[in-house]
């Protein structure tokens, strides 16, 4: 996933956001959401939107309050919401 970061950031990009591994899509869908919020709220700061993003993850996997699609509740765990990094400027 680096080379393919690499090659957007080549090409012009300021920045990617990718994933390392491949997640559960409702976990990126949760995670997104929480991001593009956070993002707006600190100004285009993507660096601070994406820890706290992964924070509220955290928070909203101990609570249990992520359900896969089988209907199983989805335990905290690194795998879910740690996949994701920041390349590039973080503003």
């Amino acid at each position: 996933m680096i080379g393919l970061a690499r090659a957007f950031i080549y090409a012009g990009a300021a920045s990617v956001l990718v994933s390392l591994w491949r997640v559960a899509d409702q976990v990126v869908a949760t995670e997104m959401e929480h991001f593009y919020r956070r993002l707006i709220r600190t100004g285009g700061n993507k660096a601070a939107a994406l820890a706290a993003a992964q924070r509220q993850m955290i928070a909203l996997l101990r609570v249990g309050r992520v359900v896969s699609p089988s209907g199983r509740v989805l335990e905290e765990d690194p795998l879910l919401w740690g996949a994701f990094i920041l390349v590039g400027e973080p503003h």
